[in-house]
C-alpha cells in the first residue's frame, strides 16, 4: 500500500503511483462507457420500426392492380386511367 510520511501525507513518489492509477482507472471506466454506448446502438439499429411490423410482406410490394392509383380493369391485367374508365 501507500506509504505514509510522518507528518501523515505520502511521499512524491507514492502521489505519482496514485495519480496513474487514478487516471488508468478513468481511461478504463470511459471505454468501458463507450463499448457499452456502441453495443446499446448497435441493438437499436436491428430493431424492426413499429409502423413496419404488422406490414405483410407475402405479397408483392411493387406491381400489380393494388399499386395503381385507380386499380384494374375487369381483365385483371389493364389499369385504370381514371374512377370511371370503362376499359374498353
Amino acid at each position: 500500500m501507500a506509504k505514509r510520511l510522518r507528518g501523515g501525507g505520502f511521499n512524491s513518489e507514492t502521489k505519482n503511483d496514485m495519480i496513474r492509477i487514478f487516471f488508468l482507472l478513468l481511461v478504463l471506466a470511459l471505454i468501458v462507457g463507450l463499448i457499452i454506448a456502441l453495443l446499446m446502438m448497435a441493438e437499436e439499429r436491428e430493431r424492426v420500426p413499429k409502423h413496419h411490423e404488422k406490414t405483410n410482406t407475402t405479397r408483392p410490394l411493387i406491381g400489380g392492380c393494388a399499386g395503381t392509383e385507380f386499380g384494374c380493369c375487369p381483365d385483371g391485367k389493364t389499369t385504370k386511367v381514371a374512377v370511371d374508365d370503362p376499359c374498353v
